[in-house]
């Protein structure tokens, strides 16, 4: 699909090798959205939007992480005695 859109896929080459990892990465996770992108009229475009919902989902899951951390970062320290330590 991305080919079509794109046209050679040449401009990949150019590209640094982690960010080719991560495209190819995206590529392959919005293809479990095939069957839905493939029935669209213009299915390039498409598969461009599944992968971005992809990206999205990674964004919420790592505000709702960070989240989380910000709130067990806010909690008060516990002073551990020298007894507990030992043991």
């Amino acid at each position: 699909m991305f080919k079509d859109f794109l046209g050679s896929r040449k401009w990949k080459e150019k590209m640094h090798y982690s960010i080719k990892a991560q495209l190819n990465e995206l590529i392959k996770r919005s293809r479990s959205h095939e069957e839905i992108y493939k029935s669209a009229s213009n299915p390039t475009a498409a598969q461009i939007w599944c992968a971005l919902a992809e990206l999205a989902t990674d964004v919420k899951f790592l505000e709702l992480r960070l989240k989380r951390i910000e709130e067990a970062l806010k909690q008060p320290r516990v002073e551990v005695s020298k007894d507990v330590e030992e043991l």
